[in-house]
Parts: structure tokens; C-alpha cells; sequence
């Protein structure tokens, strides 16, 4: 996605509180750079007790936010919604804080199944998997 940001679903003012269901496919190559910002990844705030994301996997993402946190490649900021049977397959994550390589900050939401091998680094609360739990 080359002549403009990508379009991140799911925002502060707009959460994304819907079902994705990836069906088993893949994105490969997802690329995001930006100097600061919160919430930042392919889903950035996904909220709300029926908000789903499945059945996706991201190959070889390349995330980039300087000042940024809540950061990740498939959910920036996970508010009591679920993930299940995602997988992050390579690629790299960086931030300043709440940066993971699948989810950057979960806060009740559930999580199964999932995997990332994604290279992940910040300067606080990095994993990655999931940057930031809190249950």
C-alpha cells in the first residue's frame, strides 16, 4: 500500500466492533510507518464483547510508529473482544510502548490459538505476542 497510509479499521471514535472472519487466509507484506500514533495495526481498536477477529495470518508485516503505543501488526488496542486462531509469520514491530507483534494492548479481551514470530521491539511492555495484557 504505497500512495497513501493504509486505512486502519477501527479508531478511537469508531471501534471496530464487528466479526472479521479471515477464512484461513493470509495478507502478506502489510507495511505501516508514521512518526507517532496509538491504536496502530491492520485492526487498531477492536472493542466490545462480540467484536471478533479470526482466521488470519499476516506474513511478514513491517510496523513502524517512533512515539507510538498500542501498536501491533493485527490489533493495536484489544478492549474486551476476541482474537482467535490469527498467527502473525514473521516481519517486525517497533514502537515506543504497548508494542507486540500480534496485539500491542489486550484489556480483557480473549485470546486463543494465536501465534507470532514477529521481530518486536519498544522501549516499554513489548512482547511478541501481546505487548500489554491486562485480564
Amino acid at each position: 500500500y504505497k500512495s497513501a497510509p493504509f486505512p486502519i479499521v477501527g479508531a478511537s471514535e469508531a471501534p471496530f466492533t464487528g466479526v472479521f472472519d479471515g477464512n484461513g487466509h493470509a495478507i502478506s507484506n502489510f507495511s505501516y510507518a508514521a512518526a507517532n500514533g496509538s491504536d496502530i495495526a491492520v485492526f487498531g481498536l477492536v472493542s466490545g464483547t462480540k467484536a471478533t477477529v479470526s482466521r488470519l495470518t499476516l506474513v511478514t508485516p513491517d510496523v513502524q510508529v517512533s512515539a507510538g503505543q498500542h501498536v501491533a501488526a493485527l490489533v493495536g488496542r484489544l478492549e474486551g473482544g476476541r482474537v482467535d486462531q490469527c498467527a502473525i509469520d514473521g516481519g517486525q514491530v517497533s514502537a515506543h510502548s504497548q508494542v507486540g507483534g500480534l496485539i500491542g494492548t489486550n484489556n480483557r479481551g480473549q485470546v486463543t490459538a494465536c501465534t507470532s514470530t514477529a521481530q518486536v521491539s519498544g522501549s516499554e511492555h513489548t512482547s511478541e505476542l501481546i505487548g500489554f495484557d491486562s485480564p
